[in-house]
């Protein structure tokens, strides 16, 4: 929860914040370490969350060691969870924002390719974002393996084997749309 940025978006987001954490890369770093010179992983929330946030890390309720109180061993982690369930709401529907901001040189000229995508709750089929954005590209690349269409076999990252072009059809195909802009 470091390297506090303000990000832009269309309306009705417009100013979000983002901020360090950890695992979202993935094996991509491993993968490009001779071809990236820099990568990080963000994650966005509405202005004001990460220091909010942040306050109760700092105050060690994410700790999983447990502390006594009037003679009763908690662990604070637990109370957290418990009082985020209670007082969060989680009936809305939610929207999930994604930005990839890239640049490089493509002959001889410095380019900068970024990618926008917002995804909305499915109404019609009662669907959170999350869920869409998070298994339907694990349903894509399992049809893709199916159909033989990705044929490698072992371990390998994402970036390593799935076919870019037709993974983001399949995503386009369902709705989830990422916007590319090139200057």
């Amino acid at each position: 929860m470091t390297e506090l940025e303000e990000i832009q978006f269309p309306k009705p987001f417009e100013k979000m914040e983002a901020f360090l954490t950890s695992g979202g890369c993935s094996t991509i770093p491993y993968t490009y370490k001779n071809q990236i010179q820099f990568l990080d992983y963000k994650t966005i929330r509405y202005p004001g969350h990460c220091v909010k946030f942040k306050l109760l890390l700092d105050l060690d309720l994410g700790s999983e060691k447990p502390i006594l109180v009037n003679n009763i061993k908690i662990i604070p982690r637990n109370v957290l969870i418990k009082l985020l369930l209670k007082n969060l709401p989680t009936n809305q529907n939610d929207v999930v924002l994604l930005k990839v901001l890239s640049s490089g040189n493509k002959d001889g000229k410095k380019i900068d390719m970024n990618f926008t995508m917002i995804d909305y709750y499915d109404e019609k089929n009662k669907i959170t974002s999350m869920m869409r954005t998070t298994s339907y590209p694990t349903s894509i690349i399992a049809q893709l393996i199916g159909t033989g269409y990705i044929s490698k076999t072992g371990v390998f990252g994402c970036e390593e084997i799935v076919p870019c072009k037709k993974f983001f059809e399949q995503l386009e195909k369902r709705d989830i749309k990422i916007k590319k802009d090139i200057k």
